[in-house]
């Protein structure tokens, strides 16, 4: 399939997206424009619905489904993508102590925020579920 029929729609980057991504591609500072969430749900998750949900987001919201495009092109785009697929990695954590779990979670954020993000390549966005414990 080509790419045409991959995308739904394309736009300029504004230029904070332009500054964005020539820093991103210089690598001068790598994760620097990487947000990060961590949330503690003390209800217990289904984690299938969970993902449903998100796919259900990502539908609705164009925005969820962009990467940005540049090679051979005279200014970089923006392409809202049809379909994507969501990152969700799962780890047990469970049989760990509170201590070992906050180190491996700080190492793990650390990593993940150096990691990047391929912008040429949706989403933009993944997900870490990590169980717990039954009452954390």
């Amino acid at each position: 399939m080509n790419i045409e029929n991959k995308i739904e729609a394309s736009y300029p980057l504004s230029p904070l997206q332009e500054g964005m991504l020539f820093h991103c591609l210089m690598g001068d500072h790598p994760g620097v424009d990487v947000e990060q969430m961590v949330w503690t749900l003390r209800e217990e998750l289904d984690l299938p619905t969970f993902k449903k949900a998100w796919a259900c987001v990502i539908r609705r919201h164009p925005a969820l489904r962009c990467a940005s495009r540049w090679q051979g092109l005279s200014r970089p785009v923006q392409d809202v993508h049809r379909e994507i697929l969501l990152s969700f990695e799962e780890h047990d954590w469970s049989a760990l102590s509170a201590n070992e779990r906050d180190a491996r979670l700080r190492n793990l954020v650390r990593e993940d925020r150096l990691r990047g993000f391929k912008l040429d390549e949706p989403p933009l966005m993944r997900f870490c579920v990590f169980r717990l414990g039954p009452s954390e």
